[in-house]
Parts: structure tokens; sequence; C-alpha cells
């Protein structure tokens, strides 16, 4: 039906039949003949990361791979097999519980976007053999310490922190070194995803003093599904009367009333550069949107 040089891209979305949706996988895929460039298997939770990884790695061409919510976690090893195998791939979507891995995330960093999920029940495995739990500042440190790796090549520019549980205390570690261009810094990095991470007003403020610094040089931020409330996008929208850089901020469903809805609103009357301003889902009435 498909033909081995009809598609390159394969993508499934929550199958109904799970005695049959890794066979399927396997044989469809079969028929492309290494010819994959995308594969975007999100939310089928009963296809095991081994299929996928197994698939992807008779597939080198590959560009892409979306497979969060499969159903046991990625290892170290499984990524890495990939990571050897698709020399052009360019985003990767997984949720690994064993992410913070010395040989692991480095070689993840190398690509131009990487999508990181689920750092919070990560483990790090130490040089010395020891196998530690991690709190929000600890895998932030980390974290931090992988990027500047990538600093001397094209460095990262893309990066995905969404649902890794970093609170306010690890927001704040990374604002502090994440797409700025100070020394040190990483400034590779122009597009940053902190969504669902339970950021409150600390996170907001911490986030807004980066972007209110001369040396920003984020063009996207999303912190979609946060609780920074009013008083955090009070905070956030002070930094646009200054912020010459940002094209997007999304902060949709973080309990924003109309006082920050009215904020922005001011700040944007000499803000020229913000193209887009997230703010559906929010506590927003008729007050705050004639304001904008």
């Amino acid at each position: 039906v498909f033909g081995s040089s009809l598609y390159q891209q394969l993508q499934l979305h929550s199958p109904s039949n799970v005695d049959l949706i890794a066979p399927i996988f396997r044989a469809v895929a079969s028929l492309a003949e290494g010819n994959l460039v995308a594969i975007d298997v999100r939310g089928c939770s009963t296809l095991a990361s081994l299929t996928v990884a197994d698939v992807a790695s008779q597939n080198p061409a590959l560009r892409q791979i979306y497979a969060s919510c499969i159903a046991d976690a990625w290892s170290p090893e499984k990524v890495l097999g990939v990571l050897e195998k698709c020399a052009d791939l360019e985003e990767m979507e997984v949720d690994l519980s064993s992410l913070l891995y010395d040989k692991t995330l480095p070689k993840l960093m190398q690509l131009p976007t990487v999508l990181i999920k689920s750092i919070r029940s990560a483990r790090i495995q130490e040089r010395a053999g020891n196998v530690q739990n991690v709190d929000e500042v600890s895998a932030a440190q980390y974290l931090i310490r992988q990027l500047s790796h990538c600093q001397h090549g094209n460095g990262v520019e893309r990066v995905d922190l969404s649902q890794c549980g970093f609170g306010d205390t690890g927001t704040k570690v990374i604002s502090g070194s994440v797409g700025k261009r100070d020394e040190g810094a990483i400034s590779s990095v122009t597009h940053l995803d902190l969504s669902f991470n339970a950021l409150h007003v600390g996170g907001a403020a911490a986030l807004a003093e980066s972007l209110d610094c001369r040396s920003s040089c984020l063009s996207s931020l999303v912190i979609k599904c946060n609780s920074i409330s009013t008083t955090g996008a009070q905070t956030m929208a002070n930094t646009l009367w200054h912020n010459s850089v940002l094209r997007e901020l999304s902060v949709s469903c973080n309990n924003i009333g109309d006082e920050g809805c009215i904020a922005f609103a001011e700040a944007l009357r000499f803000n020229s550069t913000l193209l887009v301003l997230d703010l559906k889902g929010n506590d927003i009435t008729s007050i705050g949107a004639e304001a904008l």
C-alpha cells in the first residue's frame, strides 16, 4: 500500500488495539527500507521504547524522533544507540527518567534541537560509580554544565525542559546561565520552554531578571501551565519595557488576572519587537481584553 519510495514519515496517535500496534509499527516501518526521516509516536503508551529504538537504528536518515509517553523508560544505552546510528538527527523527544548520565546527555546536547523530559526523577551516575538521587538545583546545575560543553560547536538553540519539575529554585539556576551572552553563560540557546515546572512568583522574577539584562539573547520563552499569577505577570511585563530581543512569550494557563494583562498592554505600547504574546487560559475578563 505504501511503497518504499512513497513515504518518509511515520505517524501514529493513541492506537486503540494494543495487541497489534507493535507488529504493525515494525511492518510499516520496514516498508520504508531505511528511508524514514521522521517518526512521531507520541501518546502510543503501549509501544515499547525498544521497538522504536530498533526501527530508528534501521533508518539512519532519520532527522526527527518524537517518542514521548512510551511504555518503558528510554535507557541511556538505547538513546546512545540511536544517536550513533542516526548521524543526521536534529530533534529527539523522549521520556527519559535516567537522562542525567555522563555519557548520554552530552551527546544528546549535540542536536540542534533537544527536548528533555522528566528530569525530576532522574539519577546522576557519578564517575566513582555511585548513583544518587538529585534535587532540582543539582539537576539544573548538571544540565548547565553539559550545555556548556556544546558551546565549542554550533551549540544547542532550542531547549525544551517542560515537565521537569525544576520549580522556582531550579529555574533560578537555569535563568542565570541559559540564553545570555555573559562570560560562562550558554549564549547559543535562543528558545527555552519551561512549561509545567511548578513556577511561581519567584521563578517568574528570576526569568524577568534574566530577560531584563542587556546580555539576554532569548527570542522565545514558553512558561505555560505554571502558577506565576498576576504578580509574576506584572514582573515579567516590566522587562518588556527594556527587552528588544524577545519575539515570543507564552504565559498561558498561569492564573493571571486583569492587572497582569493590563501590565502587558502598557509595556507593549513601547515594545515593538515582541510578535507573539500568548495569554490564553488565564483569568482575564473584558477589562484586561480592552486594555490589550
